[in-house]
């Protein structure tokens, strides 16, 4: 959200009726929840990943290496399977962290338009949450 949009949805909470108010804030809080959700995905994605990662080796490692030897390059060791796994795992949560920063930043600005737009938000954000981030 930059600053422009941040100026507009602040003009137009100041002139909301309430119920229009809590509107707005569930829909901003369905928007959080989502990236939410979308960052966990990415982190899980993330895991499995590095979990991959240190599974290759053993006698698939072994087999894999002595094929990487014989193929000229055409099939990975399994060293250079776990760099690109775990090259691609970290590649995965440097942009989550990414996503985590904007959020924060986002739900910081959300808070703090007016007073009665946070109670409105914290409000549908707890029910959210009581029901479950899905």
């Amino acid at each position: 959200m930059d600053l422009n949009e941040l100026e507009t949805l602040q003009k137009q909470v100041a002139t909301l009726k309430k119920a229009d108010l809590k509107a707005l804030a569930d829909e901003k809080a369905r928007e959080i929840l989502e990236k939410i959700n979308n960052i966990a995905s990415r982190i899980d994605s993330a895991k499995f990943l590095t979990r991959e990662a240190e599974d290759v080796g053993g006698i698939s490692g072994l087999v894999r290496d002595m094929a990487s030897n014989y193929t000229f390059g055409y099939v990975d060791s399994a060293n250079t399977k776990r760099s690109k796994l775990n090259t691609q795992a970290i590649s995965m949560q440097n942009e989550a962290m990414a996503e985590m920063n904007i959020l924060l930043q986002e739900s910081v600005r959300l808070s703090t338009l007016s007073t009665a737009f946070a109670q409105a938000m914290i409000s549908s954000l707890s029910t959210m949450v009581e029901e479950g981030f899905e």
